[in-house]
C-alpha cells in the first residue's frame, strides 16, 4: 500500500460542524487535491505535523476558516435539498 505525503493545506471550509482542509500531495498535480477532515488529519499525521501545516497555511491565509471559528458555515458549494 502506498502512502501519500501531504505537501500543504491550500483551503479550509466547514462541512456541517466539521472543519475540512483541502490538501495537496507531494509529487501529484492539482487534480489529486482533496478535502480531508481536520480530525482525520490530526489522527493520521499527529498534532505536531498538523500544527506545522496549519501554521504555514494561516500565515498566508489569515482570514481562512479555523476550527476555533464560532461561525461554522460553508462558504462554497451550498446546495439546497427540497424535502417532500
Amino acid at each position: 500500500m502506498r502512502e501519500y505525503e501531504i505537501e500543504a493545506i491550500i483551503d479550509s471550509n466547514f462541512l456541517g460542524k466539521h472543519l475540512q482542509y483541502k490538501v495537496t500531495y507531494v509529487g501529484y498535480g492539482k487534480e489529486h487535491d482533496e478535502w480531508q477532515f481536520r480530525d482525520d488529519l490530526l489522527e493520521d499525521l499527529g498534532r505536531d505535523a498538523l500544527y506545522d501545516l496549519e501554521k504555514v497555511f494561516y500565515h498566508h491565509n489569515p482570514t481562512a476558516k479555523r476550527h476555533s471559528d464560532r461561525n461554522r458555515s460553508r462558504t462554497k458549494g451550498k446546495t439546497t435539498i427540497k424535502k417532500r
